[in-house]
């Protein structure tokens, strides 16, 4: 396998467990956010500010996609998030 090949598995591999670590814990913060403000959100990335930390912890600017009612083209909406994770965040060992 060439260099290239072997970089590119490391990183599908990691992007997966990401994935399978971050999905539960994101869905429940999610949901619970969509119930407070009676909004559903359709898509949410979360860039991560390593150069950015605030009690240690690295910003995060997340941005919500949603479809407007009639409309397809998406609208978003975007914040800055700067406060460490809260006792919501679950830990895996």
């Amino acid at each position: 396998m060439c260099l290239d090949g072997e970089i590119f598995l490391k990183y599908a591999k990691a992007e997966r467990e990401l994935c399978d670590e971050a999905g539960a814990v994101l869905a429940r913060i999610i949901s619970a956010i969509q119930s407070r403000h009676g909004i559903s959100i359709a898509e949410l990335r979360v860039t991560m500010d390593w150069s950015h930390q605030v009690n240690g912890w690295p910003a995060a600017n997340c941005v919500m996609v949603r479809e407007k009612e009639g409309d397809t083209a998406p609208v978003t909406e975007t914040s800055r998030v700067d406060n460490p994770p809260d006792d919501r965040l679950e830990r895996r060992l």
